[in-house]
């Protein structure tokens, strides 16, 4: 079934196509009537040519005047020449007409079944929407009130500047908490030096500077803590002998 809007429209362009039915017509004339008739003039044209010529070469022979003779050769020739171009120029008018004329149908043809597939496929995305359509549920709609812009609209606050408190994120985390810094620098550095003095008194005379140094290393690296209150381990004193280490001069022999 052709669809109405198709048929609108090629009532609608009646008059539009006149002119390729004018076309169609004349290029059936160019096909049945000149185009044949050229050629076969082109063919008459030939055998005159050769008549011509046996009339030429026959009258020279028998002419007494074998220069009048040779002026009406040269006559005969020249209207044949121009004769035979001209009918030549006429047939390829005629063709190159036809073939121009054949093209423009061509591409008419074309353009028209161009616009029906076109037609098809717009009738069918119809109907594919129609049918996806009948798939679809109807969905209520939330009316929601307008934004609207307020009569008495608030005005901004003044910019003020403010100092940056470096100390505002201090209290944030997981870290140690210090409320005075000063009094607890203080309170370290009296634990440290009570307990120095204590290990130096329990120390005995020996092992005094080697704790001493011990307690001053143990006591840096800890920074806070008071000192420990068990005695260090003493080390064992060297006892010196003749016999109980190597001399020189035994090295010397062993080796």
């Amino acid at each position: 079934m052709i669809d109405p809007e198709l048929n609108e429209h090629l009532n609608s362009n009646g008059q539009s196509q006149q002119q390729p039915h004018s076309n169609l017509d004349e290029l059936c004339s160019l096909l049945r009537n000149e185009v044949p008739e050229s050629r076969q003039t082109l063919l008459d044209t030939q055998s005159n040519l050769e008549k011509v010529a046996d009339y030429c070469s026959t009258a020279y022979l028998e002419a007494d005047d074998k220069r009048l003779a040779f002026e009406n050769t040269k006559n005969y020739t020249t209207h044949s020449l121009a004769s035979v171009a001209y009918q030549i120029n006429t047939l390829a008018f005629n063709v190159l007409h036809m073939l121009d004329l054949q093209t423009n149908q061509i591409s008419e043809m074309e353009s028209q079944m161009n616009y029906i597939s076109q037609k098809f496929q717009f009738h069918n995305e119809k109907v594919a929407r129609r049918k996806i359509a009948l798939l679809t549920s109807a969905k209520t709609m939330v009316r929601q009130p307008k934004v609207l812009i307020p009569a008495n609209q608030e005005k901004q606050s003044k910019y003020m500047r403010k100092p940056i408190d470096f100390s505002l994120l201090d209290d944030i985390g997981h870290g140690v908490k210090i409320s005075n810094q000063s009094n607890f620098l203080r309170n370290l550095n009296t634990a440290n030096t009570s307990g120095r003095m204590s290990g130096i008194q329990t120390l005995g005379p020996k092992s005094s500077m080697s704790s001493l140094s011990h307690y001053h290393h143990y006591n840096t690296l800890s920074g806070s803590g008071p000192a420990p209150t068990t005695k260090p381990p003493t080390p064992p004193q060297a006892i010196r002998s003749g016999f109980g280490t190597l001399s020189r001069s035994s090295q010397n022999k062993e080796y």
